[in-house]
């Protein structure tokens, strides 16, 4: 969304440690949900990062082709959607202030910099009054990994891990004893699961694993590796870790199996986890629900807790 007021571009400026563009500027920007159109997109974008009701109307449209910043041997291709709005209500606030520490007005002729290429060329196109644009990234691999630099490092569990792990989880509360890990451990060196796990700033961040034989049956007898045990401690919770750990874990699964599997408990407390895999593109595997692997029938009585599992499937490409 392009606001435009008196010749000036309201514009976010990612905060330095965002797991892509890190401290660069660019518009308040989304992508579509589930049932959206664009414009309602754009709409509710703009009032969740800047508090404005805008009226906007299409300015320009920008065809992309570019890396994947997580894999840059892959190019994708999208369309972006430039709306400008001159006509709104009220005074702009930086609502997202955990994702963007900065929020300014700049002359719509002179943007800052750094600003995220794409946003500078979709503006610049707009002012040309051109109503279409191609543009096509050009940055090399290597800028892709420093991008990634400061958001997270991803390595193998070793042995050594595991008291920061302990430590980390009990600051918190959380009940997770060594053994846990040192099972994990084993089973690792027995290539029966795959256990990754980040840090920030060498600082403990969370974890995921890979089961090579899952105990739920019809992953079992399908030989459906299922992704298990992803854990990322809340403070580094929204900043791209969780997302980043389960690439490493579908990327391995992708070696020996073209489908994935994953479980999401059904409390509250994976809500955000049942959104994610969703849009990951994880579906029900239309067997319902299990308590401790096994299935419940209609009308069983059963307890809420972490083993109460709704299953899922993703096709890996």
């Amino acid at each position: 969304m392009v606001i435009i007021r008196d010749q000036k571009v309201l514009l976010l400026r990612r905060a330095g440690w965002a797991p892509l563009w890190p401290g660069h500027w660019h518009c308040p920007i989304g992508k579509m949900e589930e049932g959206e159109s664009p414009l309602q997109t754009v709409i509710r974008e703009t009032h969740e990062e800047v508090g404005l009701q805008v009226t906007p109307s299409l300015g320009t449209v920008v065809s992309v082709k570019a890396r994947d910043f997580k894999d840059p041997d892959l190019i994708w291709k999208d369309l972006s959607l430039f709306f400008v709005a001159k006509d709104f209500e009220g005074e702009p606030i930086n609502k997202e202030p955990r994702l963007h520490d900065g929020m300014k007005w700049f002359d719509i002729n002179n943007l800052p910099e750094p600003i995220i290429p794409v946003v500078k060329f979709g503006i610049e196109q707009y002012l040309k009054g051109e109503v279409y644009g191609e543009f096509g990234d050009e940055l090399k691999r290597s800028s892709f990994q420093n991008l990634l630099a400061p958001s997270a490092d991803f390595k193998k569990l070793s042995r050594d891990d595991i008291p920061s792990i302990v430590s980390a989880f009990a600051e918190i509360g959380w009940n997770k004893p060594a053994s846990i890990y040192e099972k994990y451990f084993e089973e690792q060196e027995n290539n029966q699961r795959c256990v990754w796990v980040a840090f920030k700033g060498g600082v403990f961040a969370g974890y995921v694993t890979l089961k090579w034989h899952s105990e739920y049956a019809p992953f079992h007898k399908k030989n459906i590796p299922e992704i298990s045990d992803l854990n990322v401690l809340p403070k580094f919770r929204k900043q791209g870790i969780g997302l980043a750990l389960l690439d490493q874990a579908e990327k391995e699964a992708r070696k020996k199996s073209s489908t994935v599997g994953i479980g999401v408990g059904l409390s509250a407390d994976y809500g955000d986890a049942q959104r994610l895999y969703v849009r990951r593109g994880y579906l029900p595997d239309r067997r319902g629900i299990t308590y401790n692997y096994q299935p419940v029938s209609f009308d069983s009585n059963v307890c809420l807790d972490d083993d109460l599992v709704l299953w899922f499937t993703k096709r890996l490409s």
